[in-house]
C-alpha cells in the first residue's frame, strides 16, 4: 500500500513514526512539503518516505491519502486537489463531517474519519474510526486501541472526550501543587504522580471491567479513597465534567449540521482570517465571523444576533468599569447562548459570578453592570 499525507504537522509525524516503529506494511509514503522541517526529519528515517514538491504530487502515487491539515484551511487546500476513484481517504480533520469531506474530495474509493493522538508514535492511546475501514484499521490497530463505529453521532461523542486532555493534566498539576504545599519538591511530586497515574491507566487497559466496578474495588468502607470520592461526588465534580462534554458535543454537532466556512472570516465589506473579533454594537453585529467550520452570524435587527452552532472563546464588555469574561460557550439556538465556563465581572477588588457555568441566556441578557455585550472574540 502506498500512503500519502496532506499536511505534515504533529499528527502526521506521530502516525508515520508509529508506522515505522511498529512495522506497518507500506510500499511508499509521500509527504506534502508544507512543514519542511518535519517532512525532512521523517524522510531521513526511511528511504521509502519521500517529500513531494506539491500536495497534488502527494496524491499521484498514493493509494491511501491521510488528510492532516488544520480544519480552517481544509476547503482551500482540498479544493485545489484532484482525487481519483482509487483513493482511500482517511481524514484527521476535527469537526469536518463525512458528507462535507465527500463533497471536498469528490468520487473516491472510500472516505473515513479517524482521531489519532500524538501517543500513537509510542504505540499507546486509542483512535476512533468512522466508518469501519480496513485500511485505517490496519494502521491504527498496530499503533493504538482502534475503536470503529459506523454511526457518526457516536464518533462525535468519542471525539468530544478527547477535549479532556488539558483538564487531565490540570488535575495532575493541582495535585502536584498541593504536594508542594506539603513540602514535597515539585520534581519529586511530578515523578510520583506520573508513575502513579501510569499504573492506574495500565490497570484500566488490561481489564474489561466497567469503570464503576473498578471504582468500587478501590474503596474500602471508611477509607481515604471513599472519602475523596464521596466529597467530589457531593460537590458535583463528575457532573461538571459531563456538562463540559455536553458543550463540546453541542459544538461538534452544530458544525456537522450547520453551515461550513472552513476558517474564514467575512464581514459585509471585508475578508480576514478567522480569529478576528466580531464586534457587537448596542446589540447589533457588523458582520459574520467564522471559526473553523462553525458559523457565527450577526444581524442588524436585534432579533437574531447569532446562529446556532457558533462557538466563542472569549466575551467582554467594553462599556463598563469591569469586564465580562467567559472561558467559552456555544450558541444553542437563535440568540440563545450556553456558557461552558464561569463568567465574572472584574474590577478593582471585585470578582463576582455574573453567569454560572452551563447557563443558557439570551443575547440581550448578557449584561455586565447594566451594560450590554460589546465584543465577541473567536479563536482556536
Amino acid at each position: 500500500m502506498r500512503f500519502g499525507f496532506i499536511g505534515t504537522g504533529t499528527i502526521t509525524k506521530a502516525v508515520v513514526t508509529g508506522m515505522l516503529r511498529f512495522d506497518v506494511a507500506f510500499e511508499r509514503i509521500s509527504l506534502s512539503p508544507r512543514n519542511e522541517r518535519i517532512a525532512g526529519e521523517l524522510a531521513a528515517l526511511d528511504e521509502r518516505i519521500n517529500v513531494c514538491p506539491s500536495n497534488q504530487a502527494v496524491l499521484e502515487p498514493s493509494d491511501a491519502v491521510c488528510l492532516a491539515v488544520v480544519p480552517q484551511i481544509a476547503v482551500d487546500v482540498l479544493g485545489q486537489l484532484e482525487f481519483s476513484a482509487r483513493h482511500r481517504v482517511i481524514s484527521f480533520l476535527a469537526g469536518v463531517p463525512l458528507d462535507q469531506l465527500r463533497r471536498l474530495v469528490g468520487p473516491v474509493h472510500s472516505v473515513t474519519r479517524a482521531v489519532p493522538l500524538p501517543a500513537v508514535a509510542e504505540g499507546r492511546g486509542s483512535t476512533a474510526i468512522c466508518p469501519a475501514d480496513k485500511t485505517a484499521r490496519g494502521i491504527f490497530s498496530a499503533l493504538s486501541e482502534a475503536v470503529e463505529v459506523d454511526d457518526e453521532t457516536r464518533f462525535d461523542a468519542l471525539s468530544a472526550v478527547t477535549a479532556t486532555m488539558a483538564s487531565f493534566y490540570a488535575v495532575l498539576e493541582s495535585q502536584a501543587v498541593w504536594l508542594v504545599k506539603q513540602g514535597v519538591e515539585y520534581d519529586a511530586a511530578r515523578a510520583f504522580l506520573s508513575g502513579y497515574y501510569a499504573g492506574l491507566t495500565h490497570d484500566a487497559a488490561r481489564t474489561m471491567q466497567p469503570f464503576a466496578q473498578m471504582t468500587d474495588e478501590c474503596m474500602t468502607p471508611g477509607g481515604i479513597n471513599e472519602q475523596v470520592h464521596a466529597e467530589l461526588s457531593q460537590r458535583g465534580t463528575y457532573a461538571h465534567f459531563q456538562q463540559a462534554l455536553d458543550g463540546v458535543l453541542d459544538r461538534i454537532r452544530a458544525a456537522r449540521s450547520g453551515e461550513a466556512a472552513a476558517g474564514r472570516f467575512r464581514s459585509h465589506n471585508a475578508r480576514a482570517r478567522a480569529g478576528a473579533a466580531c464586534r457587537v454594537r448596542n446589540g447589533n453585529s457588523n458582520g459574520h465571523a467564522y471559526w473553523g467550520s462553525l458559523l457565527l452570524s450577526g444581524s442588524s435587527n436585534n432579533r437574531k444576533l447569532f446562529e446556532a452552532g457558533a462557538f466563542f472563546s472569549r466575551v467582554r464588555s467594553t462599556h463598563c468599569h469591569g469586564a465580562l469574561r467567559s472561558v467559552g460557550g456555544v450558541v444553542v439556538g437563535s440568540g440563545r447562548v450556553r456558557f461552558t465556563g464561569e463568567s465574572h465581572a472584574k474590577e478593582t477588588g471585585v470578582c463576582r459570578p455574573i453567569i454560572s457555568s452551563d447557563a443558557v441566556v439570551t443575547c440581550s441578557e448578557m449584561l455586565c453592570h447594566g451594560c450590554t455585550l460589546r465584543e465577541l472574540h473567536t479563536s482556536r
